[in-house]
């Protein structure tokens, strides 16, 4: 019985965190601005989202949610959470760094780079901060905080007058300077 007992209670407790994680995502879906969308739409979204990063990674699905709620929180919106939310994985994995801080590396380029920018020009302008993290110049988690809010738009903190070396991927030879 003391087996089944622990079973129970583990089959309990799964079943707690995902009604957690439910409203969680909710909450998150009813803060977007936009009233013709529909917030249960949303909140499915990132459910499955989430937890598709989650079983494709084995990062704890909770903390692949809070990566979504930190870039929305920060750029307030969703869909752009949503859809950079597997090259955020990936890069997270790729640095050793928390999803979390690459979320919020992530949303720092967005806004520096605006609306425009495709979700390639954000991955490549956070790898060229990256390889310097690799290098021991920068941590992710300063790079998010310090060194990305000191780039101009584009890149002009690096002596770019346009986004030319952002777009392209660091390559000061493909970069119209």
């Amino acid at each position: 019985a003391g087996a089944a007992a622990g079973l129970d209670f583990d089959v309990f407790e799964a079943g707690k965190r995902a009604n957690d994680l439910r409203q969680k995502a909710l909450v998150l879906a009813t803060q977007n601005p936009d009233a013709n969308r529909n917030p249960l739409v949303d909140a499915d979204r990132i459910e499955s989202a989430t937890k598709g990063i989650s079983t494709a990674t084995g990062m704890d699905r909770e903390v692949v949610f809070g990566a979504v709620q930190k870039y929305v929180e920060l750029t307030g919106n969703l869909d752009d959470a949503l859809s950079l939310l597997p090259d955020m994985a990936k890069r997270a994995i790729a640095y050793g760094a928390s999803i979390d801080d690459v979320s919020e590396g992530f949303a720092t380029i967005r806004k520096r780079l605006g609306d425009t920018a495709d979700a390639k020009a954000i991955g490549r302008t956070f790898d060229i901060m990256g390889m310097q993290g690799r290098e021991g110049a920068v941590e992710i988690r300063e790079f998010a905080k310090a060194v990305i809010p000191r780039l101009g738009p584009y890149g002009t903190g690096f002596g770019v007058s346009d986004t030319s070396l952002a777009l392209s991927g660091g390559n000061r030879e493909e970069a119209q300077l």
